[in-house]
C-alpha cells in the first residue's frame, strides 16, 4: 500500500496549530482565574468542556488541511475507454532459446519459433502500433512503437542472443521497457507480448508484470519449448546445459499476482503455449477483442483520492465539538470504547483494513456490552474465519481474543483458555500482556497456583510497570507455597490498572467492565491480617 500527497506543502498549514493552542491556553489561563468563586463540581465540568472545544476544534482544522493536501492511498480499477490497439513484443534472447525443442516436430530452435510465430501474428496486426523490446541481461528497445511493420519484421529475421551482450536474463527490465515504449497519453490498447521459455536468472519479473497492469497494459506471456528439454550451449561456447520450458513457474506466478491483488488484474494475465492448437487466434482476440470500431474498454488500476474522508472528519468533530462544549453531552461509555475499537483498528491495520472484519467486530462488542453472549461469539468466530482465510495475523489475534472474552464471560474457561494459548506470540505486547494476565486469573481462579505464577511473570516481563501484575504474582506466589492459609487471596482486578494501552481501552474493556467481581477470588480474613497486599 502506498500512500502520497498531491500538494505535500499544504501540510505547512498545521503550523498554525502551535499559535491557536498558545492563544487557548491564555485564555483558558484567564477563564480559570475568573471562575475561582464557583464550586469544584463547577470547575470540573467548565474545564472538561473547554478541552472538549480544544481538541475536537484543533483535530477539525487538521483534517482540512489533510483534505488540502490531497491525500491519496489504496489502488482501484477505472474502465478506460480505448481506440486503436498498440503492442510491443519482448523477446527473450538468452543461450536458452538457442534450445532446439519448439515447434510443430519439436527440432527447431526456440527464438527461430518465436520469430515465425511473431512474423505470422504481425501480419495480422494492421493498423496497430508494435514496438520490439530485446531481454538480456537488462530491456533494450531495439524498435520503438511504430505502424511500420516492415522495420520490425526486419528485426525477427535476425533476432540472436549476440545483438546484447550482456550476460544473463532479466525478463522485468525487458516488461519495464515495453511499458515505457507505449506513449503515456495514449487512447490505444496497450499488450505486451512476452516470448520466453520461462527461464529466467535475473531481476523480479512478477512485479514488473503486475506494474503493467496498473496501467491498464495486458500482458500475454507466450511459452516456447518443450516440458522435456533440451540440452543448448552456454554463452561461453563450451560447456553444455540443459534446459526446459518453465510453464508450471509460468502459471504460477500469474496465480501468485491474481491471489494477492484479487481480482484487480481483471483477467489481463494470460499464459499461452505457443504450440497449443489455435493460440495465434487467441492471442489476436486478446489483443483486439473487439471487431466494431476498433472500440474497447480496459481498466488502469488508479490511486483512490482520500480528501472527502478527512472533510467528512473535519466535520464529524466540529460536531462533536459543539456537541461535547456547547451541550455538555456525553456518550455511554460503551458506545465510546465501540467507537475507539473501531479507531484502533484502523489505525493498527493502515489502509489494508478489511472492513468486513472491522464492522464484525464492532457488532460483536457491540452484543458483548448488551451481554448478547452468543451473538457476539458467532461474530467472534466469523472474525477469526475471515482473518484465517485472508492471511491476516493481526486480526486473527483479536479475534481470538474476543472470543476469549465471550467464553469466560458464558463461564466456559476451558475453552477460552485455549484461545487465549492460540494467540501468537508475535501479536501485539497489550495482546500479550492481557492474555498473560487473564490466563493467571483463570489459573488462579482453579487453584493452580504454580501456573498463575508463571502467567503473572509472564505478563511482567512485557509490562514490568503493571502494579495489579505485580500484586497478583505475590498473592500466587504466597498461595503456592502457603500450607496454613485457608481459602484463596483477593485479586486486583485488571481494570483497575495503571495499564493504559488503547487496545485495553477498547477491546479488553469487555472483560472488564462488568465481569470484574466474577475474577475475584475471595478468602476468609486472617486472624493477624485482613488482606495480603503488595
Amino acid at each position: 500500500m502506498t500512500f502520497h500527497l498531491e500538494n505535500p506543502k499544504a501540510l505547512y498549514g498545521l503550523l498554525a496549530l502551535i499559535p491557536a493552542i498558545i492563544l487557548a491556553v491564555f485564555q483558558y489561563i484567564k477563564f480559570k482565574i475568573a471562575i475561582t468563586s464557583f464550586n469544584n463540581i463547577s470547575k470540573v465540568h467548565i474545564v472538561r468542556r473547554l478541552l472538549a472545544r480544544m481538541i475536537c476544534y484543533s483535530l477539525a482544522f487538521a483534517c482540512i488541511i489533510f483534505a488540502l493536501a490531497d491525500p491519496f492511498w489504496g489502488i482501484q480499477p477505472v474502465p478506460v475507454q480505448t481506440s486503436g490497439t498498440a503492442v510491443s513484443y519482448v523477446f527473450d534472447i538468452s543461450y536458452s532459446m538457442k534450445a532446439k525443442d519448439a515447434g510443430i516436430n519439436q527440432d527447431t530452435e526456440r527464438l527461430e519459433a518465436a520469430s515465425l510465430y511473431a512474423k505470422a501474428l504481425t501480419n495480422k496486426l494492421a493498423g496497430t502500433g508494435v514496438s520490439v523490446i530485446l531481454a538480456k541481461g537488462d530491456g533494450f528497445v531495439a524498435v520503438p512503437l511504430t505502424e511500420d511493420l516492415y522495420a520490425v519484421e526486419n528485426l525477427l529475421d535476425n533476432l540472436s542472443p549476440n545483438l546484447v551482450s550482456n550476460p544473463g536474463t532479466n525478463l522485468e527490465k525487458g516488461i519495464d521497457a515495453a511499458i515505457q515504449s507505449f506513449p503515456t497519453q495514449s487512447s490505444r490498447q496497450s499488450t505486451i507480448i512476452l516470448f520466453t521459455d520461462g527461464d529466467e536468472t535475473m531481476g523480479k519479473l512478477e512485479q514488473a508484470i503486475y506494474n503493467a497492469t496498473t496501467y491498464g497494459i495486458k500482458v500475454i506471456i507466450l511459452g516456447f519449448g518443450s516440458e522435456q528439454g533440451a540440452e543448448v550451449v552456454a554463452g561461453d561456447g563450451t560447456s553444455k546445459v540443459y534446459t526446459t520450458l518453465k510453464s508450471r513457474e509460468i502459471k504460477s506466478l500469474i496465480d501468485n499476482i491474481s491471489e494477492t491483488n484479487n481480482k484487480n488484474t481483471y483477467n489481463t494475465i494470460k499464459y499461452i503455449s505457443a504450440t497449443e492448437n489455435g493460440s495465434l487466434a487467441k492471442v489476436l482476440d486478446i489483443v483486439n477483442p473487439t471487431q466494431q470500431n476498433n472500440l474497447g474498454i480496459t481498466y488502469e488500476m488508479q490511486p483512490i483520492p482520500r480528501y472527502r474522508l478527512f472533510i467528512i472528519l473535519a466535520f464529524v468533530f466540529v460536531i462533536l465539538g459543539i456537541l461535547f462544549a456547547e451541550l455538555n453531552i456525553r456518550l455511554p461509555k460503551p458506545i465510546i470504547n465501540s467507537l475507539a475499537l473501531f479507531g484502533l483498528i484502523v489505525s493498527m491495520s493502515g489502509c489494508s483494513l478489511d472492513l468486513s472484519s472491522t464492522k464484525t467486530i464492532l457488532y460483536s462488542t457491540l452484543k458483548w456490552h448488551q451481554k448478547d453472549y452468543q451473538d457476539s461469539t458467532v461474530g467472534f468466530l466469523k472474525v477469526i474465519e475471515e482473518a484465517e482465510k485472508n492471511q491476516d495475523s493481526e486480526i486473527l489475534q483479536y479475534g481470538l481474543f474476543g472470543l476469549a472474552s465471550c467464553y469466560i464471560m458464558q463461564d466456559e474457561e476451558t475453552a477460552a483458555l485455549e484461545k487465549l494459548e492460540a494467540i501468537d506470540l508475535d501479536a501485539p505486547d497489550s495482546i500479550r500482556f492481557a492474555t498473560y494476565y487473564n490466563m493467571g486469573i483463570i489459573a488462579h481462579k482453579h487453584g493452580e497456583y504454580e501456573k498463575a505464577t508463571e502467567a503473572f511473570r509472564q505478563a511482567l516481563l512485557i509490562d514490568n510497570t503493571n502494579i495489579d501484575a505485580k500484586i497478583n504474582l505475590e498473592l500466587s506466589l504466597m498461595e503456592n507455597t502457603a500450607t496454613a492459609k485457608a481459602g484463596t487471596q483477593n485479586l486486583t482486578p485488571v481494570s483497575e490498572s495503571e495499564y493504559h494501552s488503547s487496545v485495553e481501552d477498547t477491546l479488553f474493556s469487555i472483560i472488564r467492565e462488568s465481569e470484574q467481581n466474577r475474577w475475584k477470588n475471595t478468602q476468609t480474613k486472617n486472624e493477624q491480617s485482613n488482606i495480603l497486599d503488595y
